[in-house]
């Protein structure tokens, strides 16, 4: 379902309208022809889905006064849509995301909510060093990372990362897949080894590394929005 937003002439636009997806990364809109899916899960989901069974059971689980507190939670937790548009999110959609945050943080997710309702953020990262010798990765770490919660909790760190592209590629990459989860605000971390098992060990000088970062607050177990981050292999 595309999204349209009107104006004198269309302003913004994100999803299928057609035979054309449109979509947005950081060099602006850009469309693309739609392919039909292959209904195989991508990796990412493949990696959920213990998360999302155990989750169900847990919402289902839920007495009416943890339920109204999830309402009344969600009523206070701000969210948008593609287009940057601000939306209401249901209770269900708040707890799935701070359980599955809370699962893939290894943290004991919540079954009422925090009262503070401000997301984290990442405020600073020293980005990616990736290093090959020609034929096979030699480095692979992302820098420190720095991020604040709305407490004194401090922050998980969730790293994703993508099979390396060529050159020309940079920002377009729908293969992102969590390798590693690390603490916020800490020293480099060698993510060297969970990239080569989810992605192998090849990579040519002048490949691009793709990386995805989020931190999960581990008071609230709401997590920021990701910051994406690239780097040329030397």
């Amino acid at each position: 379902m595309s999204l349209i937003k009107p104006s004198s002439v269309i302003s913004a636009i994100s999803g299928k309208l057609g035979d054309t997806v449109y979509a947005r990364n950081r060099g602006g809109m850009y469309a693309r022809a739609w392919a039909k899916p292959s209904g195989t899960p991508t990796g990412d989901q493949t990696d959920k889905w213990d998360i999302w069974t155990l989750c169900g059971a847990s919402f289902a689980g839920l007495d009416s006064d943890q339920l109204k507190l999830w309402r009344e939670y969600a009523d206070r937790i701000s969210a948008k849509n593609r287009l940057g548009e601000n939306i209401r999110l249901t209770a269900q959609t708040l707890f799935t995301e701070c359980f599955t945050n809370a699962s893939l943080a290894g943290l004991t997710p919540l079954t009422e909510p925090h009262k503070a309702s401000n997301r984290p953020a990442i405020t600073d990262t020293e980005g990616i060093l990736a290093t090959t010798d020609g034929t096979n990765i030699l480095d692979y770490r992302i820098g420190r990372t720095n991020a604040k919660g709305p407490g004194n909790s401090g922050c998980r760190l969730l790293i994703y990362a993508a099979p390396n592209l060529r050159p020309s590629v940079r920002n377009v990459n729908n293969q992102f897949r969590l390798i590693a989860v690390g603490n916020a605000n800490n020293t480099i971390t060698n993510v060297t080894t969970a990239f080569q098992d989810k992605f192998g060990t090849s990579a040519l000088v002048g490949q691009v590394a793709h990386v995805k970062l989020r931190v999960i607050d581990k008071a609230t177990m709401l997590g920021s929005s990701a910051v994406l981050l690239d780097s040329i292999y030397t």
